[in-house]
């Protein structure tokens, strides 16, 4: 496995995680599912609306909110501490999240928002903003990693699959699709998404990585979500089970 570690400034070091792998994964909730319908074919030009469609339907309905533990495993990194996340009608999210490094070295309050594809940072023990391009270049400082971050914030939080949907092909237990920058695919069970596999949102000559996503359900509601870029070692697990 490669593995690229990079020491950045500590203060950055919860923004980092939290604006790589949490905002990644923030999309799990609870609430009523939708049943999901027969396969279907995707009508020709339209494989992005039937991707986003999947993803509205196997996904909580909008809005809602979920708290709980968080761990973050980023680079060198080891930070624990607790979350809440709302999630509105039109697909934005409010993030907040405070904690502590793993051995209690360096506290973080952090909150992540995303809203018209702009991805913002508010770092408030150190009352730092950071916006849109300032946000990938902060993570690009920290990991030695550059990204398309708001679209991958987008496919993970089943906001959208981020366009360039090519194709789709529908299964009994999932789709798989074709993307303009790789592929993807949904696994569903009873209707509901429990894992998803999308190109990575940090294409890189190094590495041949993508994002991982599964989802535990327990009694029809969403408990715990991780998502992972497992070549980088990258993770995040959110538990809303308590």
């Amino acid at each position: 496995m490669h593995r690229c570690v990079r020491k950045s400034n500590p203060h950055n070091a919860a923004a980092i995680s939290v604006a790589t792998l949490l905002a990644l994964a923030a999309f799990a909730g609870v609430g009523c599912r939708q049943r999901l319908g027969a396969p279907h074919p995707a009508p020709t030009g339209n494989a992005d609306g039937v991707a986003d469609s999947l993803l509205a339907a196997t996904l909580p309905q909008r809005p809602w909110s979920m708290a709980g533990r968080a761990t973050f495993d980023v680079e060198q990194y080891r930070v624990r501490g607790r979350f809440r996340l709302d999630v509105g009608a039109e697909g934005e999210f409010l993030l907040e999240f405070s904690g502590t490094t793993l051995f209690g070295g360096q506290r973080e309050d952090i909150v992540v928002t995303m809203a018209r594809d702009t991805l913002r940072v508010f770092d408030r023990e150190h009352a730092r903003l950071y916006e849109g391009a300032d946000v990938d270049e902060l993570i690009r400082q920290g990991t030695g990693t550059a990204g398309a971050w708001a679209r991958g914030v987008a496919r993970a939080a089943g906001i959208s699959a981020g366009g360039g949907v090519v194709a789709i092909e529908h299964g009994d237990d999932g789709v798989t699709g074709t993307l303009t920058t790789g592929t993807f695919r949904l696994d569903f069970r009873d209707g509901r998404l429990v894992r998803s596999v999308w190109p990575d949102p940090a294409e890189s000559r190094t590495f041949d990585d993508r994002l991982e996503v599964t989802y535990g359900w327990r009694d029809g509601r969403l408990q715990e979500i991780a998502a992972t870029l497992p070549v980088r070692g990258w993770r995040i697990r959110l538990d809303g089970s308590d």
